[in-house]
Order: C-alpha cells, then sequence, then structure tokens
C-alpha cells in the first residue's frame, strides 16, 4: 500500500515600508501580501511541491498621492514541480511557473505622432498622466525533464533531456512605436504636421531543449 504524506506545509505573510528622504526627494514604497508552500511525498515514487505568492508593490512621490503600482508589481507567482521516480532508475520531472504580467506606462501618441517632436528625441513619448495604469498579460511555462541513471559501486552515472517552455509560450513586453518616416498631413503648418506610426509587436519565449551528463562520485 502506498504511503502519502504532506511533512511540510508554511503560510507566510509580510508587509514592507519603506521612506526615503535624499537631497530633497521624498518616496515612499510599500509591499505586503502572503506566501503558500506545500510538499507533498509518495516515498520512493512521487516527490512534488508547490508555492505560491499573492502580493502587492506600490510606491507614492507625495503624501497626498494614491498609492501606484511599482515596476515589479506582478501581483502573483506559482511555482509547481513533480519528480516521479520510474522503475529501473528511471525518473520523469515536470514544473510549471505563471507569473502575472507588470504594470507598465504607455506611450502618448498624440504627442509622439508630432513630426517636431519626434524630431526633437527621436522616440515616443510616455503619457506619465497615466503612469502604470497598463498591464501585461500574465506568462506561463512549462518545461519537462527525463533522467536515466546507472549506479555503480562507488559512483553515479546519469543522462537526461531537458526541454524547456514545451508549449512554446510568449513572454509579452509593451509593444513599441516607431516612426514610419512619412508625413500625414504635409501642407499642415510644421507645428501641426505627424509623422505616421507603425506599432512593433515585442515578445520572447521559444522551447529549449538541451541533453547532459551527470557524474557523481
Amino acid at each position: 500500500m502506498l504511503k502519502q504524506e504532506i511533512f511540510l506545509t508554511k503560510f507566510t505573510s509580510f508587509f514592507a515600508d519603506y521612506t526615503f528622504n535624499k537631497i530633497g526627494l521624498w518616496l515612499e514604497m510599500r509591499a505586503y501580501g502572503v506566501e503558500l508552500l506545500a510538499k507533498w511525498q509518495v516515498p520512493d515514487r512521487i516527490n512534488a511541491s508547490a508555492s505560491l505568492t499573492l502580493y502587492q508593490s506600490e510606491y507614492r512621490n507625495d503624501k497626498s498621492s494614491p498609492y501606484l503600482p511599482s515596476a515589479w508589481d506582478n501581483r502573483y507567482i506559482l511555482n509547481m514541480s513533480c519528480v516521479w521516480d520510474l522503475p529501473r532508475q528511471w525518473s520523469l520531472g515536470a514544473k510549471i511557473s505563471v507569473i502575472g504580467g507588470s504594470p507598465y506606462t504607455p506611450f502618448d501618441e498624440d504627442k509622439s505622432s508630432l513630426v517636431e517632436a519626434w524630431s526633437a528625441s527621436g522616440r515616443p513619448y510616455y503619457d506619465y498622466d497615466l503612469y502604470n495604469t497598463e498591464r501585461l498579460s500574465g506568462f506561463a511555462q512549462l518545461d519537462l525533464r527525463i533522467d536515466k541513471n546507472y549506479f555503480f559501486r562507488n559512483w553515479r552515472l546519469g543522462w537526461y533531456i531537458s526541454l524547456q517552455n514545451v508549449t512554446g509560450s510568449k513572454l509579452r513586453e509593451q509593444d513599441a512605436f516607431l516612426s514610419t518616416g512619412i508625413i500625414e498631413n504635409p501642407s499642415a503648418p510644421i507645428a501641426e504636421q505627424r509623422y505616421k506610426l507603425r506599432t512593433v509587436k515585442q515578445e520572447t519565449g521559444s522551447i529549449i531543449p538541451s541533453i547532459g551528463v551527470t557524474v557523481e562520485f
């Protein structure tokens, strides 16, 4: 009969509050949330663990201003991993990682498209009235790994095949604006002329295979 046991559970709450006042600059930051940890084991068969962090990270630069999300205010992080021990010294592992989207400040497309404004900086302008009011989508990744071990008298030889990001998930970043160099209204006064802008989608993420050998004495 299989013996199942949960031998570690942990609940943690945290709160941090920081105030900086140097060279006439004032900044107040706070972060708070909870963290849950758990581990489950079936001896000689399954070893699984999971952690979930729920949090909020905010700041403000004026005591009368409302708190705004900080750049690392992803809100949640989830990690789950499991290793199955199979017959003949084989093992199969899987890991799921999930993280919430980070906040970002949108670009001011109206200002950025002005020929004079773009020519002055060569890049788009952020809309600081909407600072960190937008949020990127979350990201999830699945990794798989298979191991084979050979045990000798005083040492162990093993090899593994690993696939990271099996589903080919994409980590989204803020879309960028680029000028096409085409003036949409060339007959307008120079102060009113606008470039035609194009949006460039930014994302990263691909399947990463690897093969390795391990030796342990």
